[in-house]
Formats: C-alpha cells, structure tokens, sequence
C-alpha cells in the first residue's frame, strides 16, 4: 500500500451519510511502515478516525482492527477474546497478509485457517493492495459491524452476514464464478418478481433489458475477473416485462487471493433515481475530475472536497474540513454562495449560477459555472448541499472570441457565406443576403444549386471540390447586381475544418473590387499614353538635340548638350514610372523568399554597372523571409542609390543580413553624404510625393510600396562619422 494511491470517493461519501461520528480503526500492525502509511490514509479521509498510538488493545475502544501476520501472532488471543466479549455484535478484524504468506492459512492441517480465521480473522486482504480495494474492504466490514448492530444475529460471521442479507431490503444474489445464481434473498423475489426456484440455476441475463449493451457485460466480467468492485446504474427487466432502475454493486468474494464467487446488491432507486443519480455522480467526480467539488453541511461546514478545491484555496483538506469558504475566498463571493446554499436548502431544488471568485493565497482569478443541489441522509433528512464548480474562464473567453468573429463578419464589407459538403448553406452573412437578394430564413434552406446559374455553377463546384480537398482557391468572376449593375469580384474559398481537422465546408469570401480594377485599367491607358506618346516624342527632341550638338557652333552644342541630359532625365523618370505602374497594378503574392540570395544577385547586378565601387556582403545564412517577387528590385535600387548618389571617387557600400527576432533585418550603409529628409519621407512614410519629380524620388517610393506588399518595412539614419543606413525589415519564415 502506497500514500500516494488514491482511494474511492464512494467510501467516504456513504460513511458520511450513513454516521457522522467516523468510526474507528486499529491499526494492529508489527510492520512500522506499514502502520505509517496506513495511518497517514487514515488521516487524510475525514470519514474515518484512528485509535491514538500507544493505547493498548485491551482498553481500546474501536469499530474495526487491521491486523498483520505478526501481530496476530502476538494478539491472537486478546483478539479473540474480545470478540467473544462482542459477541452477538460483530467486532471486525481485516488481515493484511503477503501474497508470498497467503500459504500460512493452509498448514498445521488447517488449525489456522479453522481457528483463526474463523474465530479471529474476518477478512485476508493480500498485499500489495491499491487504497481503492483497502477503502472498499474496511467499508465492508463496517458495514458488516452495522449490520450486525442492527440485526443482533447470534451466529457467527457468515450466518450474521446471511441474515443481514435476508432481511435487507435490497435485492441480493451471490452466482458463481460461471455467472450461475447460486442464491437470491427475499428481496431479490420482491423487486424481480422472480422466485428463487426461477432464479436458481439460471443467469443475471434473465434481468437484461433492452438497454444493456453487450459492452457493458463485457466491461462488467474484466472488473469483477480482476478482483475488482463493479458499480453502476443499470435498467433491470421484472419477470411481468416491466422495468426498474437499480444501483447495482458487484464484489468479488476472494479466496486465497483468487475470486471463488462473486455477490451482487442491487437497491432500486427507480424512484429516487435522479437524486441519488446526482449523488454518486459527485462521488466519482470528487476524485475524478480537475474541477472543484464539495459537499457541506446545512451549516455550510466542509465534509467532503476534493484536489481541485485545495489547489485554488491554497489550504489542505485538513484545514478546510470543517470550515466554509470565508477563509480562502473573497467575501463578496462567499457571501454569494451562502445565499445560494440558503436557496438550495429552502426549496429542496438544484440551482445554477456563475461566479468569478478571488482566491487571494493562490491569485487566481477563474470563472466558475457551478450546479448546487441537495443530498439527503439515508433516512431520507435533508443533509446538506453538493456543489460541482466547472471552470469555464477559457469557454468564456472563446465565447467573446466568438461574438468577436461574428461581429466581425456580420459588420464586414466582404460578402462572406459558408456551404456545408452538399453545398447547402450554413450561413451567410447580411452583405451576402443582400447582395443576392436573400432574407435569412431563405439561406438556411438554399443550395448553390438554386442561386447560380448552369455556368456559374460548374465554375463554383469545380473551385468548391477543389477546396474541399484543402486548398484555398482565387479567383475573378463578374455578377450582376440588382441595382449596381455588373460588378467584378474577387473571390477566395477556404476549407472549412471541424474540432478534428477535418473539412467539414467551405467559407466563401467575396470582395467587389470593380472600383480597383477600373482604376487599374485608366492606369494602364493613362501609362500606355506616356510610354508610346511621351517617350516616343522625348527620343525625337533628344535626337534633334544630337544634331544640333553637333552641327552648330559651341554655345549651341552646350545647350543642345542641356537638352541631351534633360530628355535622359525624363526618360529615366518615365521608365520608373512604368515600373511602378506595373507594380501597383499587378496582383502579387507573398511567398517565402531567400534573402540572402536576392542580397547577393542584387549587389552582383550593382557591381557590374558601377565597376568603381565596392559592394561589401555580411549576410548570416540562411535568411528566409516573406516577401514579394519584386523584393530584388527594391534592394537593388537602395544600392545603386547609395553608389549614384555618393561623392566619393570609390564609393563603399555595406550589406549585412541578419535574424533579429521574428524579423529578417537588411542593413545598407553607405559613406555618402546622406539622404535628404524629403527622401527620407519617402522611403519610410511614402508621403512626401511633392519630391517625385526626379528619378530617385520614384525609385524610392516603388522601394517603399515593394516592402510594404511584403509586409515589411524600412528605416533611415545617419551614419558616423558620414553616409546613412538604410534598414529593411521582413518577417522571417521558419
């Protein structure tokens, strides 16, 4: 036996409703550690109490003695003498005996096992054994002694024990270990129906209704064939066909360590099924579940708690047993359920009610749905209330989760539903409905089917299967609509996942982008018209200003020399100009991206167009992140600015890569003379538009918009003693 096995809750609950005063134990054990543990599980169940160590067996008073070999060797005669002197009230003595001493009861001819078990020893429970058994067996022979007390049999054990069984009111029969009943007493005819020739010979199947599963038998036989005890409800038949609900308990009855029978009582609680249903439920779970349960007096006084109730007080079992919750609770709640309590025992009827108690010893702060409802002594007396506290602060929190996605969806510009695997609608929210013309009621029994036409259906299924197989599916459809007319949509499936993983739907997104792509559509005319119109007519003034240059004297071949440079300008701007057009135009994705491959091919590309100036790489590998495909073009403009715009013979420029956090850093310095603020406006805010006239000013705000596509950023500062740095950030990718 070990302290830190748990025994049954069932054990302490029905000594507490059967006696308040605990009875008490003796422990009679040679073996010191043994008596240790034995006392400290004593200690720690409120329904029992031990006998003070150093009183001796002839002036202690006590319910029940548990006794080892050895120390039935010394005591044998006292023990039994006492017994005798007990005599016709049973005075119970257990036997902890090894498995490798179990021998002992069949030498000397059976001297022992007639003599001693008999007349001294009532039950051999083999070591080890689990505190579930131990609190199961001393709860037998307390029983036995009860029984004993109220039946004032003269015979010895086994004929108290029939007796007792004979005038129970709950029905009784022992079968062998084949299942056969081998005996049923008065009860078992009154409540079955059956009598006993009936029952005799034949199986518990005779009592099988239809709602006893062929698992449940199953279950029941490996319990029992393991020596353990069987408890459960189940719905019995009667011999006239009619049913009853009865609390059946089945115990093995062991010889030698090996069951030889098994004994099964069954109490019919068809009418008081819901109470004591209540009962044994909060019985199992005080030592089952996480969650705080408790029994208390009609003083409001702790008899029973289990774990979860000392975990968030920060007190022990012995220090809250007796007590109520003023002492770990803050009073504002304690006096909320005091009143609750109150209401339990004024009408005799469960209630619910939800708190969110302070535990000022522990600090924590859960939200606690709690069911409270009374439970009865076995004369039927009101006895006290039962709470079973259900800790729902992460239910709470994914519920204002949950009112915050709905809220978000029903308020969304999108057009957002939800089809389920048939392509029936779950939902849809009001921009949908309206869109499509549709009430809420019409949706919750409306199918793809009905709303789309042939052709726009099979593009919806095609993209739909698709979905279903995992995949999120885009794509640009156009619709009409009852009042704007026809409308391009951009349109997004996503799989709609169960609590397993599994796609159980499909979430449709739609965004009406037509404004977007008529805006798209001018900027392409209006880049068409400047590329062809404009470039066209600027290679026709630089061509005339060539041969001005070089036909006419050398004041005009300065000037034409002016004109020369001014159309390379423009023409320069008018090609940054396409390339940002381009970009602002295009769809693009954000894909996961080696940086420390775009740094090297975009520095490689600088160094070739600048042969005097030196490119200097720190990159730490690898360096993954995500970013645009235009992430190339962005770096390489920050680098060839640094090299255009320095004043230096040989300019230098520094690029490091590095992981600073969840974030991929590139850092350009340069010894340059810096970068104005106005472009510093741009590269950072794209705001400074008023300084986009030149060519730099329209390749720093492309760099600007390429990172921020990318959901990355960039920062500019000075560099000592002169030049700047430039750094991007990006989210890293794993």
């Amino acid at each position: 036996m070990t302290a830190d096995q748990q025994s049954p809750g069932w054990t302490g609950l029905t000594t507490a409703l059967q006696d308040p005063s605990p009875p008490l134990i003796y422990p009679l054990l040679a073996d010191s550690g043994n008596e240790r543990v034995l006392r400290q599980w004593l200690d720690e169940h409120g329904e029992y109490r031990a006998v003070e160590p150093g009183v001796t067996l002839e002036d202690a008073e006590f319910d029940l003695c548990i006794v080892d070999h050895r120390a039935l060797q010394r005591n044998e005669e006292t023990l039994r003498r006492l017994k005798s002197a007990a005599n016709p009230v049973l005075l119970p003595v257990l036997l902890l005996l090894p498995d490798r001493r179990l021998d002992v009861i069949d030498v000397d001819g059976g001297e022992i096992a007639e003599n001693v078990f008999q007349t001294t020893v009532d039950e051999i429970v083999s070591l080890p054994i689990k505190q579930a058994e131990l609190g199961w067996r001393v709860q037998a022979m307390l029983r036995l002694r009860n029984q004993s007390l109220t039946v004032q049999a003269q015979a010895n054990a086994l004929r108290r024990f029939r007796e007792a069984v004979e005038a129970s009111g709950h029905a009784v029969y022992i079968t062998n270990l084949s299942g056969e009943i081998e005996y049923v007493n008065p009860a078992f005819e009154e409540v079955t129906g059956y009598s006993a020739d009936e029952a005799v010979g034949a199986t518990p199947e005779l009592l099988n209704s239809e709602t006893t599963s062929e698992a449940y038998i199953e279950s029941m036989w490996n319990t029992i064939l393991d020596g353990d005890v069987w408890e459960e409800e189940i719905v019995n038949e009667r011999k006239d066909g009619s049913t009853y609900t009865a609390y059946q308990t089945i115990a093995p009855i062991v010889k030698g360590g090996e069951p030889i029978a098994f004994v099964s009582m069954q109490a019919d609680v068809t009418e008081q099924k819901e109470l004591r249903r209540e009962l044994g439920r909060s019985a199992a779970i005080i030592e089952r579940l996480d969650d705080p349960i408790m029994m208390q007096d009609c003083d409001g006084e702790f008899k029973l708690l289990n774990e979860a109730v000392t975990e968030y007080a920060g007190l022990s079992k012995a220090t809250l047993l007796g007590e109520d919750e003023t002492p770990f609770m803050d009073d504002a709640t304690a006096s909320t359920i005091g009143a609750k309590k109150s209401e339990v025992l004024e009408t005799e009827t469960p209630v619910q009610y939800e708190l969110s108690p302070t535990f000022p010893r522990t600090g924590r702060e859960p939200t606690f749905s709690t069911k409270r409802f009374p439970y009865y002594d076995p004369d039927g007396n009101l006895a006290g209330t039962v709470a079973i506290c259900r800790n729902v602060t992460d239910l709470k929190q994914r519920e204002r989760t949950l009112r915050q996605y709905k809220r978000a969806i029903t308020e969304a510009n999108d057009l957002i539903a939800a089809v389920d695997l048939d392509g029936e609608y779950l939902f849809a929210n009001p921009q949908y409905r309206e869109y499509h013309g549709l009430s809420a009621a019409e949706v919750s029994s409306l199918s793809l089917s009905e709303l789309f036409d042939d052709d726009e259906y099979a593009t919806i299924v095609d993209s739909i299967e698709r979905t279903l197989n995992g995949d999120t599916v885009q794509y640009r459809t156009v619709r009409h609509h009852p009042s704007r007319g026809e409308r391009v949509l951009d349109v997004r499936y996503h799989p709609l996942r169960g609590e397993d993983g599994e796609v159980i739907g499909v979430v449709g997104v739609l965004r009406d982008v037509t404004e977007n792509e008529e805006k798209t559509t001018q900027l392409r005319v209006v880049d068409q018209i400047l590329r062809h119109n404009l470039r066209n007519s600027l290679q026709l003034v630089r061509g005339q200003a060539e041969r001005i240059s070089s036909a006419g004297d050398e004041d005009v071949a300065e000037m034409a020399a002016a004109i020369v440079e001014w159309c390379d300008e423009l023409l320069t701007t008018s090609q940054k100009s396409r390339a940002i057009t381009e970009s602002l135009s295009k769809t693009v994705s954000v894909r996961e991206t080696a940086v420390d491959e775009v740094v090297e091919t975009a520095a490689a590309s600088v160094a070739e167009s600048y042969p005097s100036a030196r490119i200097d790489l720190d990159i730490e590998r690898p360096a993954t992140a995500a970013a645009t495909e235009q992430l190339n073009s962005a770096i390489t403009e920050l680098i060839e600015n640094a090299v255009f715009h320095s004043d230096q013979e040989e300019p230098t420029v520094e690029v490091c890569v590095e992981h600073e956090g969840e974030r991929v850093l590139i850092h350009i310095e340069d010894d340059g003379p810096g970068i104005p603020a106005m472009d510093r406006d741009v590269l950072e805010t794209g705001k400074a538009t008023e300084d986009l006239y030149h060519g730099s000013g329209l390749g720093l705000w492309l760099v600007y918009w390429i990172l921020r596509r990318s959901g990355g950023s960039v920062s500019v500062e000075n560099r000592e003693p002169r030049g700047s740095v430039v750094t991007i950030s990006l989210p890293a990718v794993e």
